[in-house]
């Protein structure tokens, strides 16, 4: 099976035996998608699709593709959290309770070292940009993959995905 995630070289998505190019559109993915209940409508113009619990690399990670106005805009990508070993030895389910600040950091830095290992130390391309972050408001880290999109930015008139690139601020 293929490991590579994120392809460098044009910012296709390989997620397990689905291949998703970077100017995917919504209705495109929605048919490779393995579970089309797990569409998320946020009714502004920004749809989501979510991939859970793909084994890649004796991980399991979860995919959260955003598309805007139907077209790719960003990408996260997350490790499955397990919880913690319980007294009679069996892990249960990661919830809250588990939280910290401390983790999240180490798995930000966790995802570094990860982006490092499967794209390079390269992390600005003329696709868009690949970032490991904490964010303190969702309390979680993640790899987030931006797009450029240039039908986004003929649409508005302005480099939006350059402006989302540079201060995380939407259409």
């Amino acid at each position: 099976m293929n490991t590579t995630i994120i392809d460098a070289e044009n910012g296709a998505l390989h997620i397990g035996e689905i291949h998703i190019p970077a100017t995917a559109t919504f209705d495109e993915t929605l048919l490779l998608a393995p579970d089309r209940n797990t569409v998320w409508d946020v009714e502004t113009g920004y749809k989501w699709i979510y991939i859970y619990r793909i084994p890649i690399d004796r991980e399991y990670i979860n995919f959260s593709l955003c598309f805007y106005q139907g077209r790719l805009f960003c990408a996260e990508i997350a490790f499955m959290k397990w919880g913690k070993v319980n007294h009679a030895g069996k892990i249960k389910p990661w919830s809250w309770d588990d939280w910290s600040e401390e983790e999240e950091l180490s798995d930000e830095q966790r995802y570094n070292r990860w982006l490092d290992k499967t794209i390079g130390r390269k992390r600005e391309f003329s696709w868009g940009q690949v970032v490991a972050r904490y964010d303190l408001k969702s309390a979680r880290s993640r790899i987030e993959i931006l797009y450029v999109n240039r039908y986004l930015d003929a649409l508005f008139g302005k480099n939006v995905s350059q402006d989302y690139l540079k201060t995380g601020a939407s259409a």
